[in-house]
């Protein structure tokens, strides 16, 4: 059995895995910040309403308990949880049931990578599609929690940022250093440079998108 050229373990390991654990420690403190928020949301009457915290009235008989303090294993814990999860919709459902579903008979699946005899523009591509499609899931199931604990938002909104971030950081991670899922992808084009460089701008576009809005809102 062959490796896929572009995603052998050795690749991933020294490159690309490193890439991504750098992003998710890098966004650490921001979704720390964004648990925060979540903790502001009152429920009245089956709505929610973030109020920013400078802003709240929380009198003597109010019913809103705000800890003083964010839990650190908690917050840790569904961080990781979520960091998994995306990392197997990637891997596993992205990349090796595609292969699996377009007639690849047997594959390896790591942490880290698949690998299988069977080479392909939409295997390549299935890694990212899946996070992308499973951003919008946690995005839609986000949007109708108002009435969940902050516990499972705050996993919906990690999950969701996570897979958000994995998915749009290939388009960027690919177009700048020409490796891993989408230079597969456009490999053997013509004017193979345009197609880099629209990977750049879309992965800047996508990636960066986001936390810009956010941060600016």
């Amino acid at each position: 059995m062959r490796q896929i050229s572009s995603r052998t373990r050795a690749g991933e390991s020294s490159c690309g895995y490193l890439f991504q654990r750098a992003i998710h420690s890098m966004l650490y403190a921001f979704f720390r910040h964004l648990e925060t928020l979540c903790r502001t949301c009152e429920h009245r009457e089956g709505n929610s309403h973030c109020v920013p915290r400078s802003q709240r009235r929380v009198g003597v008989n109010s019913s809103v308990s705000l800890q003083a303090r964010d839990d650190a294993p908690t917050t840790c814990a569904i961080s990781l949880l979520a960091a998994i999860l995306s990392n197997l919709l990637h891997e596993g459902l992205g990349h090796a049931a595609t292969a699996l579903l377009a007639g690849t008979k047997s594959g390896l699946l790591t942490t880290v990578a698949w690998s299988s005899d069977f080479d392909s523009r939409l295997v390549a591509a299935g890694g990212t599609l899946a996070n992308l499609a499973a951003s919008i899931v946690f995005w839609i199931a986000l949007r109708n929690a108002k009435s969940a604990s902050v516990r499972w938002r705050f996993f919906l909104l990690t999950s969701f940022a996570f897979n958000l971030f994995e998915g749009t950081g290939y388009f960027l991670f690919s177009g700048v250093t020409n490796f891993d899922d989408w230079a597969q992808v456009i490999a053997g084009l013509h004017a193979h440079w345009l197609w880099r460089a629209l990977l750049v701008i879309v992965g800047m576009a996508s990636y960066l998108g986001p936390y810009w809005r956010w941060a600016s809102g």
